[in-house]
């Protein structure tokens, strides 16, 4: 009992830090998604202001590179937070199978087609590219 009781709250804790990183990521993403949007705005304004002649192109282009880092930001939180949502899925029990799997398929080519979401992250973390036949 005391190996199931120590097991369940093991459980619990990872649920629990899974969702406070997705929940974390959200807001980081939420925060990186209205920088950008300042950020392009910015850039908008101050390609406008140097048509009128009002400021340098020198300008312009920090705005440019200013909106580019902005957009990296997010594509990069955008990133972390479909990986939070596989730790969190993961750390509620969930698994993977291939979902568009025919129905006329054998047992056993069935089964060697499924894998696990775990061993699937590991790959994607480990840079193993694993192609599907």
């Amino acid at each position: 009992m005391a190996a199931f009781d120590g097991a369940t709250l093991q459980a619990l804790r990872q649920t629990e830090t899974a969702l406070r990183a997705y929940s974390q990521e959200i807001d980081r993403e939420r925060s990186l998604a209205l920088a950008r949007d300042d950020a392009a705005r910015a850039s908008g304004q101050a390609g406008r202001l140097h048509r009128f002649g009002r400021i340098g192109f020198l300008d312009v282009l920090s705005a440019q590179a200013a909106l580019a880092d902005a957009e990296s930001a997010l594509a990069s939180s955008r990133a972390q937070l479909a990986d939070r949502q596989v730790d969190l899925f993961l750390a509620l029990g969930g698994g993977w199978a291939d979902a568009d799997a025919a129905p006329g398929r054998t047992a056993t080519r069935d089964a060697a087609s499924r894998r696990s979401l775990g061993a699937v992250m590991a790959d994607r973390r480990t840079g193993v590219a694993r192609v599907r036949r």
